[in-house]
């Protein structure tokens, strides 16, 4: 186990996948991340609220399938609350790169470590899929908190900055970046 979930511990919070999480649980957080950063996530907000309970059921359980998809979460020890969450994707099996879509944590919860140990999860999940030589991800250059984690766990820019219409509908310079992992 990673040294940021160790800690996490002793701090009430531990990290979990997609297979300890209900439906419920993940869609609450899901919402509440595109609901209080807007600007951080390609997805609107309504796009979720729209979405069927059935759409949300099969995103679930091809992260639990580990295949293509994966999911960690925060969950607080004392209240069961789910705290945090990210993501990752590849295309198909056959591509050689895990794509993070996305780091929330609670506003309540921030400072405490929680996203690096959500990044360790991430990051361990591709590690296990030895065809996945690369973790790449896309974040808002405004979004310097975020910026800031990534680099620290060895993101390096990739490219220019380029605009991207966000989950609030304005347009924001977005940077790549990626991790080589093997």
């Amino acid at each position: 186990m990673g040294e940021q979930k160790e800690k996490l511990k002793t701090h009430g919070v531990e990290i979990i996948d997609s297979s300890a999480i209900t439906l419920e649980e993940y869609k609450q957080i899901r919402l509440a991340a595109l609901k209080s950063n807007p600007q951080a996530f390609a997805e609107p907000l309504q796009n979720s609220l729209d979405r069927p309970d059935e759409k949300w059921q099969e995103r679930l359980a091809k992260a639990r399938e580990k295949k293509t998809s994966w999911m960690v979460f925060a969950r607080e020890m004392s209240t069961g609350k789910i705290v945090g969450m990210t993501g990752g994707f590849r295309e198909d099996e056959t591509k050689n790169a895990g794509e993070i879509w996305g780091v929330f944590v609670d506003e309540t919860k921030r400072g405490q470590g929680i996203a690096a140990a959500l990044m360790e999860g991430i990051l361990e999940e591709f590690m296990v899929i030895p065809t996945i030589k690369t973790a790449k991800l896309e974040v808002n250059v405004d979004q310097e908190g975020a910026k800031s984690l990534y680099s620290r766990f060895g993101f390096v820019e990739s490219g220019n900055p380029y605009p991207h219409s966000m989950g609030d509908g304005q347009n924001h310079l977005v940077q790549a970046m990626e991790k080589p992992l093997r």
